[in-house]
């Protein structure tokens, strides 16, 4: 697969990408200046005030660049499209001290009232709800969902994703019945299937219109009819009266673009806006005492590590790569960069991910005597010289790297920080070049073995410090082979504490995920692709 296909789809797993620019507005044929007065007036705070008529207004930092399923690279656009379609399943809802939480194991019906599988597990067939109808009052028929799986594995964004799935063929006996045929089975399909890759789209609508006409409308079944979609300025979407399946929560929700972190903070204190993404982390205790705001924090998959590269000297011992690890100032990280809104990630699996294990075998504590004394084994009795590059953009990355640059100091090892442009840093990350390197990966299928395919297999898509274990691989092998759900996690507990031992990663910590919302908003639901789904959301 191309490289350049590579970085683009690893800006979707990594994290919510910044994108600039305006897309086409077919929705909404507001002036340029008009567009400006509005963005001016979200930056400054002196726009309209959030709406209390069943309007919930949103301040991100980002509106994404696109609504087409399968182009989709960034989790703000999947917002939008998550508002606009449906998938066949999704997540049931849990309750954990009094928030609700999508259970990533367990599946309600979508546009599919019910499914089989095989023994095999080779096959899976779904039926479809008669009552599904797509917002222009279409009906959606087995031939919608082959038309859209077969566009997502056509596509270059798309063909990864659907990669995945392992499906072979697709059939579609009847209107209502579609039969997914896979070459071998896949023990995350229901997962992978809810993703938004694998919206389901009006194929009539979606043929009848020119080349590149999904970027910026759209042909869905979801609770929300898009009305305004400019990437510069706002994104507003009206609930549909004739959802077939429930009508949203709310009535309308207003998504608005405001880039300064701090304007953000500003406009959910006045209740400008009604909640408010990427918000101050050192700022985040202080909001959550003021009255009429609350801050919901909660753990996320998403992991920042330090990866070193295992083909590159020194790297390529790992009584090395142990030696770093046992460097790292963990509990600084957590207290002096993320402000203790974060967590020590203790496996290479975080935390929230079924199959977790964390003891003695899978993390390391800073000892620097221990490190020092590997080194020696190792030849370095004096430490060594190597080039860390540092991708830019993100204010964590930099000062956690200051501040293992430190530590590394007092055993000899001196790490040279060279700053990068993210988009070049992508691009050389791809290709196995850098010594070593932080990034953070966020699994939107949250399931050890998306993380542990994507990262820690040889051949997986983003190993890109090269890490190479036959252990790991067959271990990993055996946890696709295996038909039981305790085996195949049980097994995962053995990659934990291998992966522990080889030392490809410096584990540094989990994200948390946090939310400013004025106190009336209800109903929120924690999902931990951390994309925000709407139609739950009303306001008291």
């Amino acid at each position: 697969m191309a490289k350049k296909l590579l970085a683009a789809l690893l800006c979707a797993v990594m994290t919510i990408s910044v994108f600039s620019g305006c897309a086409s507005n077919a929705n909404a044929n507001a002036s340029s200046s008009a567009a400006s007065s509005a963005a001016e007036g979200s930056e400054s705070g002196t726009g309209e005030a959030a709406a209390s008529d069943g309007t919930i207004t949103v301040a991100s930092s980002t509106l994404g660049s696109t609504l087409d399923p399968v182009d989709c690279t960034d989790g703000a656009s999947s917002m939008f499209i998550y508002a606009a379609y449906d998938r066949l399943v999704k997540y049931a809802t849990k309750e954990v001290d009094g928030v609700t939480y999508a259970d990533v194991e367990n599946f309600d019906p979508s546009i599919a009232k019910d499914w089989t599988v095989s023994e095999d597990q080779k096959t899976w067939t779904f039926y479809l709800d008669e009552n599904a109808k797509f917002a222009n009052g279409d009906p959606v028929t087995s031939e919608d969902v082959k038309f859209s799986f077969e566009r997502c594995g056509s596509r270059p964004q798309g063909e990864f994703v659907f990669s995945l799935t392992n499906i072979e063929s697709i059939d579609t006996p009847d209107d209502y019945t579609v039969v997914f045929n896979l070459h071998t089975h896949c023990p995350i399909f229901l997962q992978l299937i809810e993703v938004y890759s694998f919206a389901i789209c009006n194929k009539e609508e979606v043929e009848a219109q020119p080349e590149g006409w999904l970027n910026d409308h759209t042909a869905g079944s979801g609770p929300y009819v898009i009305e305004k979609y400019d990437v510069a300025t706002e994104v507003s979407m009206t609930a549909r009266d004739d959802y077939w399946n429930g009508r949203a929560a709310n009535d309308r929700m207003v998504v608005k673009l405001v880039k300064e972190i701090s304007n953000r903070q500003v406009l959910l204190e006045k209740g400008d806006v009604d909640i408010a993404f990427d918000l101050p982390e050192k700022e985040l205790d202080a909001l959550d005492a003021e009255e009429g705001i609350r801050i919901q924090t909660d753990p996320s998959n998403k992991i920042l590590y330090l990866a070193m590269n295992c083909q590159m000297e020194p790297f390529d011992d790992p009584l090395v790569r142990q030696a770093i690890c046992y460097a790292i100032p963990y509990d600084s990280l957590i207290e002096d960069v993320m402000f203790n809104r974060a967590t020590r990630l203790k496996s290479c699996i975080p935390s929230i991910m079924p199959g977790h294990i964390e003891n003695e075998n899978t993390y390391y504590e800073q000892d620097l005597d221990k490190a020092k004394e590997l080194l020696a084994q190792a030849g370095y009795p004096d430490g060594f010289t190597f080039d860390f590059t540092l991708g830019t953009g993100f204010q964590d990355w930099e000062d956690a790297a200051v501040l293992i640059q430190a530590e590394l100091a007092k055993i000899g090892v001196t790490m040279n920080i060279e700053k990068m442009e993210r988009a070049q840093f992508l691009e050389v990350a791809g290709q196995g070049k850098l010594a070593a390197f932080i990034n953070r990966f966020m699994s939107f299928v949250n399931d050890p073995g998306y993380l542990t395919g994507l990262l820690l297999h040889t051949d997986g898509h983003f190993n890109y410090n090269l890490f190479d274990n036959a252990q790991v691989n067959e271990l990993y092998q055996n946890t696709v082979d295996t038909l039981n759900t305790e085996e195949r996690l049980e097994i995962f507990s053995d990659v934990q504490e291998v992966v522990k031992e080889e030392a490809p990663w410096a584990y540094l910590y989990e994200y948390n995920f946090s939310l400013g919302l004025r106190d009336n908003i209800q109903d929120y639901v924690y999902h931990p692709d951390m994309t925000l789904r709407f139609d739950t959301l009303k306001k008291a």
